[in-house]
């Protein structure tokens, strides 16, 4: 009799653990996907509105990704030169004054990218470790 209900709770703290870790992971992508664009250099336009995020789970893993552009090519290139700077860019000088960072075009990155790494990395690793003490408490009731 106990053996079979150890059995029965072991592969119930399976199914609730990996409930409990997807759901983690959605909440965790959805404030990473609101703190980028709160520290994005605008409130509004297609930087933005390019932020995205979603999770899934494939062969009992579960993976959430922050997305920050569509895919396209010139989207790329837009969050680069937003999230890295840009290196002398600007083709002409017109009347800006030589050798300064207005006549080169040259700009500082925000590091969006690695901010939000910084921001939810740690909170999601306690996160995770809370559901899953939670789920295995629940689990052998």
């Amino acid at each position: 009799m106990g053996a079979k209900k150890l059995r029965k709770q072991l592969q119930q703290m399976s199914v609730t653990t990996h409930e409990a870790l997807l759901s983690s992971t959605r909440r965790t992508v959805a404030l990473g996907v609101r703190k980028a664009k709160a520290i994005a250099p605008v409130d509004t336009g297609d930087l933005v509105s390019k932020f995205s995020g979603h999770t899934m789970s494939k062969d009992g893993n579960t993976f959430g990704f922050i997305n920050f552009h569509d895919g396209t090519a010139s989207a790329a290139i837009k969050f680069g030169a937003v999230n890295y700077g840009r290196k002398g860019s600007r083709t002409s000088s017109g009347t800006r004054l030589k050798n300064s960072v207005a006549s080169t075009g040259q700009t500082s990155g925000y590091h969006i990218r690695e901010t939000i790494k910084l921001i939810i990395s740690e909170r999601h690793k306690r996160a995770v470790t809370r559901s899953i003490n939670k789920a295995i408490k629940d689990a052998m009731k």
